[in-house]
């Protein structure tokens, strides 16, 4: 189904997003088409960003896995309200989906939480995050980590078969070409095929096998893992090749690509330098003299400087002022004369106005069962108190968990902008050292960004998206098709309805795709809903709902196999049985869940007449309740059937053609199997006197009969409708803990093998930006770490953590 979606839409968040000042230099017709260009695409084709804070990242079979969502936009990353509904699922290493859930968003943020299942296998997992928003876009966008899982009854080892490990060795010249005689800085990555880098060393080489010169993967210490660079300078008539040996003495050689007689390459010349006030970029336009080139600096689609020259004597020199590029990801997108993307080049812009973070702690060591106070500030740089929305996990930390190293800090301004594999993210921020500038500009050249193509972002044609953005609750689609085949049909009626004593009922017509939906505010819990077409029309169509969760075929992440072996057998041991005791002891502890505020009005909002059959006289048949006191109703029979009928209020007559009927939300289309209906069961009956419009639907007038238990007690369905199992939103789930206020509940001989200590998904720091809270320790010793995460408005991400041990 293909929806457009207007500037009306996204109006007034576009609006806010693009007020950021743009620094314009050389501005002339062909710069302002290549801005226009990019920020009409951005406007168009507006993207969020979602983060998942997870209590911690290694769970044991039947333990709870808490989250956190954090919904941004992918341009400032401020907390963007727009999607309703977050989709979470687990995905295995054969990208299956074992676990799928649905987590209500509010105001852009969402919690929940995943009981891991007793028959999942040891092993490690993808936890993914989308919108069915960002389901238009490269799902490289969504949000996935690694989660891993330890059930020692169903190991992997007792029917693992070891995988060869292979290497993968890729190259990237700077700016995306080689030239001939230009001199060239050429990146690497030698990772595994699960994305972790090798160490190696090694040689480039001519074709002649001739040495030209010597490099190796760097040994920082940090995130870098397997990458590398070099710089030559390419001759003409030659190839070369880069070969390197790893530790265990594998040589795996890749192939440069051929250097260009004629072209553009593009080159930052102090990108390593922190001191430098300025980037100084070179261009090298060989053979190319006398043509006009446009630079442009950008970041997540907003436009920062545009530059423009003419190149001679084969070259050109631009200089930018790092004051003026954006915090985070900037990219440096060169265009011909003719407008053309040439060359692509990433440099990374350390965020400057970081919100700093203070967790105070009464002391470092504590005792068991004790009582935890803290204080929690988040402030400017220039000592101003900001607001922010926070979560906090409390967690035992040794030789299996630690804290993990992508957090909203590093994934926002980092990892969520690149496509490839980030080995430890944090890394990147701990030390900005020379060092660390050296490692992130090799990152830089061996991830793109792949946002979008610059093919489409240069045409200026409005965009089509086939799915919309959950603005208000849940969309449910589907397709009408004849029956037997998969011809799609149009402008067929399809309802939709979940039996309950809400109504839940919503009717929708199909397009000329054969493509229709329903939206529901909110719907919570797992259940059956029911799903009929136009009764008329009713032998000869069905209606096929599609599956909201995206395809797990093209997961972009693909663990490597975690095993127990790998791991302390102590410790393992200790974890699991300290899980299977508070389960034991502590079941209810689990099964805490926020009682969920519904609308109870049904979607007509206010019938016009309202029935509750207990306050009359209780007849035998449903065509006695109907006759004797129902008077905005009628009853006939045409040909031997029963026909109903209501009286239009509005113009004092009775409709003639039949109304919407419903027992407990789904629609009647057998009036005559109704009749029979044991009247007893229905506890109300509500009339809408009045023509009813619902979406390009109208019903004429409505009469809605409700049992006592909202679940058609007895009503035998019609054999032609169709059910289907629906997954809602989640209930959520409360954290709860055991309290040590006094000297009886210490003295409790109740066990207490807590390893999550706290989890406070709604932590919100006031414009004062402090707040109070407290926990309490549990009876396991040792290392604990607590660890803050979040947004302020402004959409500067926070993080902080803090280390204690209980003795």
């Amino acid at each position: 189904m293909k929806q457009y979606i207007y500037n009306s839409l996204f109006g007034l968040v576009i609006v806010a997003l693009l007020t950021t000042s743009l620094e314009v230099v050389g501005q002339n017709k062909e710069l302002n088409f290549l801005q226009n260009s990019l920020e009409n695409y951005t406007k168009n084709n507006l993207q969020e960003k979602l983060f998942i804070h997870t209590d911690k990242n290694i769970y044991v079979a039947n333990e709870i896995c808490w989250l956190k969502i954090y919904n941004v936009d992918a341009i400032l990353n401020k907390p963007l309200n727009i999607s309703k509904v977050a989709y979470i699922e687990l995905i295995d290493n054969n990208n299956k989906a074992v676990v799928q859930e649905k987590i209500a968003l509010h105001e852009g943020t969402g919690n929940g939480s995943i009981l891991i299942p007793t028959a999942m296998a040891t092993g490690n997992y993808t936890l993914r995050a989308y919108t069915n928003w960002m389901k238009n876009f490269s799902n490289s966008f969504f949000f996935e980590k690694k989660i891993s899982i330890i059930n020692p009854s169903l190991s992997q080892e007792n029917n693992y078969t070891p995988i060869k490990e292979t290497y993968t060795l890729q190259v990237f010249p700077e700016g995306g070409n080689l030239v001939a005689e230009a001199a060239s800085k050429v990146a690497f990555k030698l990772a595994n095929q699960w994305g972790k880098g090798i160490q190696a060393k090694g040689y480039l080489m001519n074709e002649k096998g001739d040495t030209i010169t010597q490099c190796a993967t760097s040994s920082l210490g940090i995130g870098d893992g397997g990458m590398g660079s070099f710089s030559f300078t390419p001759q003409p008539n030659h190839s070369y090749s880069l070969s390197l040996k790893t530790s265990d003495d594998k040589i795996i050689t890749q192939v440069l690509p051929t250097p260009y007689e004629k072209g553009y390459a593009l080159s930052i010349t102090n990108s390593s330098l922190s001191d430098a006030a300025s980037l100084n970029i070179n261009v090298v336009g060989k053979k190319l003299d006398n043509t006009r080139v446009y630079l442009i600096v950008h970041a997540r689609g907003l436009v920062t400087s545009t530059l423009s020259a003419q190149i001679e004597n084969g070259i050109v020199h631009f200089q930018i002022d790092k004051n003026k590029l954006s915090d985070g990801i900037n990219i440096l997108t060169l265009f011909n004369e003719a407008q053309q993307p040439v060359c692509e080049r990433l440099y990374f812009n350390y965020p400057k106005n970081n919100v700093e973070t203070s967790i105070s702690l009464e002391s470092p060591l504590l005792d068991k069962r004790n009582k935890v106070n803290l204080q929690i500030a988040t402030q400017q740089a220039n000592n101003s108190f900001t607001e922010a929305n926070l979560s906090m996990a409390v967690f035992k930390i040794d030789s299996i968990q630690n804290i993990e190293p992508t957090n909203i800090q590093n994934y926002i301004w980092l990892s969520a902008d690149l496509t490839g594999v980030i080995e430890n993210a944090a890394s990147y921020f701990q030390n900005t050292n020379s060092n660390t500038l050296v490692a992130i500009d090799n990152l830089m050249l061996v991830n793109g960004w792949r946002r979008y193509k610059w093919e489409t972002v240069l045409t200026n044609t409005t965009p089509s998206f086939k799915y919309l953005p959950e603005l208000a609750g849940s969309i449910i689609t589907g397709k009408v098709v004849q029956k037997g085949t998969s011809t799609p049909v149009k402008d067929i009626a399809g309802f939709i309805s979940m039996p309950s004593k809400n109504t839940l009922f919503k009717a929708g017509i199909s397009d000329e795709n054969g493509n229709i939906k329903f939206e529901f505010p909110y719907l919570y819990n797992d259940g059956q809903v029911i799903v009929q077409a136009d009764s008329s029309k009713y032998n000869f169509h069905k209606i096929e709902i599609d599956n909201p969760f995206f395809s797990s075929k093209n997961s972009s992440q693909n663990s490597e196999p975690l095993l127990l072996t790998k791991l302390n057998k102590e410790n393992v041991q200790q974890l699991n049985s300290n899980i299977e005791i508070q389960n034991h002891f502590k079941a209810d502890y689990q099964n805490h869940f926020q009682a969920t505020v519904l609308d109870t009005n049904a979607f007509y909002y206010k019938p016009d007449y309202t029935y509750y059959l207990d306050l009359y006289a209780r007849f035998t048949t449903m065509e006695e309740v109907i006759r004797e006191y129902v008077t905005p109703l009628t009853l006939t029979k045409n040909d031997g059937k029963f026909q109903l009928a209501v009286y239009d209020d509005q113009n004092k007559h009775f409709f003639d053609k039949a109304p919407l009927v419903l027992l407990d939300g789904v629609p009647i289309v057998n009036m005559d199997k109704f009749i029979e209906y044991d009247p007893l069961k229905i506890r109300k009956l509500e009339v809408v006197a009045r023509t009813y419009f619902s979406g390009n639907m109208a019903f004429n007038g409505i009469a809605n009969f409700i049992t006592y238990k909202g679940k058609m007690e007895g009503y035998e369905l019609d054999p032609r409708a169709t059910l289907i199992d629906y997954k809602g939103l989640q209930l959520q789930r409360e954290f709860s803990a055991p309290v040590y206020e006094n000297q009886a509940q210490i003295d409790s001989r109740s066990p207490d093998f807590r390893h999550l200590l706290n989890w406070s998904p709604n932590i919100n720091t006031s414009r004062k930006g402090k707040i109070n809270t407290s926990f309490y320790t549990s009876d396991v010793a040792g290392k604990y770490a607590i660890v803050l995460q979040g947004i302020t408005k402004e959409g500067q991400p926070v993080y902080q953590e803090k280390i204690f041990t209980v003795k």
